[in-house]
C-alpha cells in the first residue's frame, strides 16, 4: 500500500546535516522514505486516512491526525516489528516533555527512526 502525500497536508522544511538532538548525520532521502512508510502504517492503524486532515510530514499525531493512545501503541508495535529493537518508540518519546510530545510530527518521528536505525546494537539514538 502506497499513500501519496496530499498537497494540503502540513509540510515541514527538511533539515540538512546532523540531527539537532543527537549530532548524528541524517540522510534526508532516508527520512523521506521513513515518512512514506510511517504514513502507510498510520493509514493501516487508523483503518483509513483521516478525511479532514490528510497525513503529511508536518502532521502532528494527536491534533492533526487524531491518533488515540491505543492507536499510538499499535503504531509503536508496527515500528518495532519493521525496524527491530534499535527503534523503540517508547524510548524516543520518553525524553520528550508534554508539549514536545503533543507537537511531535510525522517528520520528527521519521528523523528519530532514521537516526536510531543506525545506532550501534544495544544503544539508542541518544547514545
Amino acid at each position: 500500500m502506497t499513500n501519496e502525500f496530499d498537497a494540503e497536508a502540513p509540510e515541514r522544511a527538511p533539515e540538512d546535516g546532523p540531527d539537532a538532538e543527537t549530532g548524528a548525520e541524517v540522510d534526508e532521502a532516508e527520512v523521506d522514505e521513513v515518512v512514506r512508510v510511517l504514513t502507510d502504517d498510520l493509514v493501516v492503524v487508523l483503518g483509513a486516512e483521516p478525511p479532514d486532515a490528510p497525513i503529511g510530514p508536518g502532521s502532528t499525531f494527536f491534533e492533526d491526525i487524531g491518533l488515540e493512545s491505543i492507536e499510538f501503541a499499535a503504531l509503536a508495535g508496527r515500528i518495532r516489528a519493521r525496524h527491530g529493537d534499535r527503534v523503540d518508540l517508547s524510548e524516543i518519546v520518553a525524553d520528550l516533555d508534554v508539549d514536545e510530545f503533543a507537537d511531535l510530527t510525522v517528520a520528527d518521528l521519521a528523523r528519530h527512526i532514521a537516526v536510531a536505525r543506525h545506532a550501534p546494537a544495544g544503544e539508542d539514538a541518544d547514545g
